[in-house]
C-alpha cells in the first residue's frame, strides 16, 4: 500500500488525530444475461417442461467436422515458411491441417461405450448462469443440441460442472468419469507410453 504524498496526513496518522482510510474494494461486476429469450427457473434440479426448451436456442449436428480455419490459407501459410520448420514442426503442420479437413482421431486405447451421465450438484447450484452460457455456445454454434435423443449410437454425455470465477461461471467438462471408461484415463496412459518414446514432444518442452 502506498503512502500519500502529503506529509501532513502522515504525520496526523502518526498522532492518532486521523485514521487511515482503507480503499474500497471495486464493486463486483454485474452479470448481464446473454441469452434474455430463456426465462430463469425456481430450481434447475428437476428436468425443465417443453416451453423452456422451445425457446432454448437449436443447433444441428454438423454432418462432418468443420472449423473457422481454412485449411488452404493455413497450408499456403506452412509452404511460406517451410524452409525455416524443422522436421517435428513440418509434421505437425501436416498433421494439424489433416485434423481440420478429416477430423481428429482421440488417440483411445478402446473404443468407450456410451455414456449418460448426470451433471454435478455446482451445475443446478448456478443454474441460471450455466443455462445462459451453455446456450450462448448453441446460439453462437460451439456446440450442437439440444437433442430428444442420442444423436450417434456411442454419444457420450459427459458430466458438467459450474466453476465461479469473479463474478462469472465458468462451464467445465468432466472427462476424468467413469473410472476406468472415462476419456482423460485412455488418452492419458497413451501419453505417457509415447511421452517415454519420445521426450523431445513432452509438454515440458
Amino acid at each position: 500500500m502506498g503512502l500519500p504524498d502529503d506529509w501532513h496526513i502522515i504525520d496526523a496518522w502518526l498522532a492518532g488525530d486521523c485514521p487511515p482510510q482503507r480503499e474500497q474494494a471495486a464493486p463486483a461486476k454485474t452479470w448481464v444475461r446473454k441469452c434474455p429469450e430463456i426465462q430463469p427457473r425456481d430450481s434447475y434440479i428437476l428436468p425443465a417442461p417443453m416451453d423452456f426448451w422451445a425457446r432454448f436456442p437449436k443447433h444441428p449436428l454438423p454432418p462432418r467436422p468443420a472449423s473457422p480455419i481454412a485449411p488452404h490459407r493455413l497450408r499456403e501459410a506452412v509452404r511460406s515458411c517451410i524452409t525455416a520448420l524443422t522436421l517435428s514442426q513440418k509434421y505437425r503442420a501436416a498433421e494439424a491441417i489433416r485434423s481440420i479437413e478429416e477430423g481428429f482421431q482421440t488417440p483411445l486405447l478402446r473404443h468407450l461405450p456410451a455414456l449418460n451421465a448426470m451433471n454435478s450438484p455446482s451445475a443446478a447450484a448456478h443454474g441460471d448462469q450455466f443455462t445462459d452460457a451453455l446456450a450462448t455456445w448453441v446460439k453462437q454454434g460451439y456446440v450442437a443440441g439440444p437433442f430428444h435423443a442420442p444423436p450417434t449410437n456411442d454419444f457420450r454425455a459427459n458430466t458438467m460442472l459450474a466453476i465461479e470465477q469473479k463474478g462469472k461461471v465458468r462451464i467445465v467438462m468432466d472427462l476424468s468419469q467413469p473410472a476406468n471408461h472415462s476419456t482423460t484415463r485412455l488418452t492419458r496412459t497413451l501419453l505417457k507410453r509415447y511421452i517415454c518414446r519420445q521426450p523431445a514432444c513432452s509438454a515440458t518442452r
